[in-house]
């Protein structure tokens, strides 16, 4: 009688659920479909919730309008379809996550492309493949070598520590830079000797970032000084400093967002008094025929903001591109000219000073995608752009510098001021330049030719006839300034 009724329980059991099976299914079908709408959507916060949804459902078959997302988004958008693909895992996709962390014009993209291989394949096979690429002369350039040193130290994986600190030596300084930088950023004090024996590096470029490496890796303030670094290794190798243990409510893995945004906030350079970060600045400017008779009186207010900021901060860089057109038939020799940051805070300033000038305008888009994509940004600096005109771009250029602005300030912290200079084009150009600064946070300043200072035109009621000290605006330029809604 019992088994009888056990039987009927099952039966039953199991009609209800063939019964609930379609339903079920008709059901995740439906969301499926509104989810794939719901990632054409023009707000924001809608395509995250779609993309969530896709990732909760773990169907494969979403994979490829994820990243269709992340292949025709902007920044935002990018990054809600690389977090979603991070949760869904899907299979085939490792090789177009690798390159999309080589190859991202943003440098938080390309960790966050990483980051989401990381979780498909583990930090070891993601390691691996960086190394590879590392060690073969044909299948990176440059820039693309520098790009997977930074990867690397922000992944990890097995090997990692040990090809940075190989790489201090490498000939490319801003690919050395990035490893000391890289082995700070791996908190392992197991690194820590490496950098203290490239204290005297032969390079200047990379000298100072072995230092803020250490600093990073250790917390300790030691600079240059090796008596104190050596005293600070013997303790170490005596066991008095131990890695730090986890929080109880958070596992100590990029992967784990709880963590990440801890990590992120304690290293945000504009959450540390200016004077205690690294600074990386860079000058883009018009360097038209427009520009010529203003430029060497201009060029000198602008030196003195510049040197300030090489007198006040502990640890400086300075880089610069100059632009003219977009179109090669009406520019002089280039369209743009770039001098990548670098310690030698003089070289970068005579660049500027030492401009000359010709042909055709247009290229400012061109020169802020360079500046953007390909300078050695460090992660831990506070970085800011100033760009330098007097002209609006023409058609879409315009529009296009406003989205790389805004992508640049919100995705990866590069702040932009802009300094606008008033020539035969005539004023009606001035409010472009208060565009482009509100898009990346920044001050709108203008030079003004009869009192030859500049003007803070963010302000209430700007005086063009009160000179504001150098003093002051150099961290001015350096805070970045609420977004307007």
């Amino acid at each position: 009688m019992k088994r009888g009724l056990l039987l009927l329980t099952v039966l039953f059991a199991a009609r209800a659920c063939a019964e609930a099976a379609p339903q079920a299914d008709a059901e995740r079908k439906a969301a499926y479909a509104r989810y794939i709408l719901g990632l054409r959507d023009m707000n924001a916060e809608k395509v995250r919730a779609a993309a969530d949804g896709l990732a909760d459902l773990k169907l494969p078959q979403a994979a490829p309008y994820l990243w269709q997302l992340y292949e025709g988004g902007e920044g935002q958008r990018r990054r809600i379809a690389l977090n979603a693909l991070g949760r869904l895992k899907p299979e085939g996709y490792e090789d177009r996550l690798f390159e999309a962390s080589l190859a991202d014009p943003l440098h938080s993209m390309r960790k966050l492309a990483a980051e989401t291989l990381v979780r498909i394949l583990g930090a070891d096979a993601v390691a691996a493949r960086l190394l590879q690429a590392l060690d073969d002369p044909k299948r990176l350039n440059a820039v693309g070598r520098l790009r997977a040193v930074q990867v690397l130290g922000h992944v990890g994986g097995q090997g990692a520590g040990e090809a940075l600190a190989k790489l201090l030596a490498d000939k490319d300084a801003d690919v050395a830079a990035a490893a000391a930088e890289g082995l700070g950023d791996l908190g392992d004090l197991a690194n820590a000797p490496a950098l203290i024996a490239n204290l005297n590096h032969a390079n200047p470029e990379v000298r100072p970032s072995v230092v803020d490496g250490l600093e990073l890796l250790t917390g300790q303030k030691n600079g240059f000084d090796r008596v104190k670094w050596e005293r600070w290794s013997e303790d170490y190798k005596a066991g008095k400093f131990k890695e730090a243990p986890p929080d109880d409510d958070v596992v100590i893995s990029f992967t784990d967002p709880a963590y990440r945004a801890k990590k992120e906030k304690s290293r945000n350079p504009f959450e540390r008094p200016i004077k205690e970060c690294g600074i990386d600045v860079a000058v883009i400017f018009d360097t038209t025929g427009s520009m010529a008779h203003i430029w060497p009186e201009m060029s000198n207010a602008l030196d003195g903001v510049l040197r300030e900021i090489e007198k006040n901060t502990p640890s400086p860089r300075m880089g610069a591109v100059r632009y003219r057109a977009a179109d090669p038939r009406k520019t002089v020799t280039y369209l743009i000219q770039p001098r990548g940051l670098s310690r030698d805070t003089q070289a970068a300033r005579d660049f500027m000073l030492d401009a000359s000038f010709g042909g055709g305008s247009g290229g400012l888009h061109l020169g802020i995608r360079h500046a953007i994509s390909s300078f050695a940004w460090r992660a831990n600096a506070r970085r800011m752009v100033l760009l330098v005109g007097d002209t609006t771009p023409a058609g879409d250029a315009l529009n296009n510098c406003l989205a790389m602005i805004k992508e640049a300030w919100e995705q990866d912290g590069i702040m932009f001021n802009t300094l606008y200079v008033r020539t035969l084009h005539g004023e009606e150009h001035k409010n472009t330049y208060n565009e482009l600064a509100a898009a990346g946070c920044g001050r709108f300043y203008e030079y003004d030719k009869a009192w030859k200072h500049l003007v803070d035109q963010t302000v209430p009621n700007p005086d063009p006839k009160k000179a504001e000290l150098s003093s002051v605006t150099w961290e001015k330029w350096l805070t970045p300034l609420p977004r307007k809604k």
